[in-house]
Formats: C-alpha cells, structure tokens, sequence
C-alpha cells in the first residue's frame, strides 16, 4: 500500500508540476498577444498620422501653387498696365 501511495503522490506532483508550467505559459501568451495588440494599434495610430501628415502637405502645396499663380498674375496685370 505505501509504494502505491508514494507512487501517486509521486504522480500527482507530476501532475501539479505540469499544471504549472501550462499555467505559466498560459500567462506568457497572454502578455504576448497584449504586446502584439499593442504594437498593431501603435502601427494604425503612425499610420493614421502619416495620412493626416501627407494630406496637409498636399494641401501646402495646393497652397504654394494658387500662391505662385497668383503672384504670376499680379505680374502680368502689371505689366499690361
């Protein structure tokens, strides 16, 4: 009966043993799953950044344009007058 007993408690530490080493890796996936949910919303935030920093820049240049064309103008009335 003892070596029985002994055998199961030996099983069962076994048991336990690997209980834990699942539970551990359960913990490390989820902090890595959180890391990578992380990372992707910090890409679309720069993404979203990147697109609202080209449109002002093509809007700056829509503006450097209309300025030119304007300042072309002002020559030309100029020099017709």
């Amino acid at each position: 009966m003892k070596n029985s007993t002994r055998k199961k408690a030996k099983q069962q530490e076994a048991v336990d043993c690997k209980e834990k080493e699942l539970s551990e890796l359960i913990d490390k996936t989820a902090l890595s799953d959180k890391s990578v949910s992380e990372a992707g919303s910090f890409i679309n935030e720069l993404y979203m950044k990147k697109s609202e920093v080209s449109f002002r820049l093509e809007n700056s240049k829509n503006n450097l344009s209309d300025i030119d064309e304007q300042i072309e103008n002002s020559f030309e009335r100029k020099k017709t007058a």
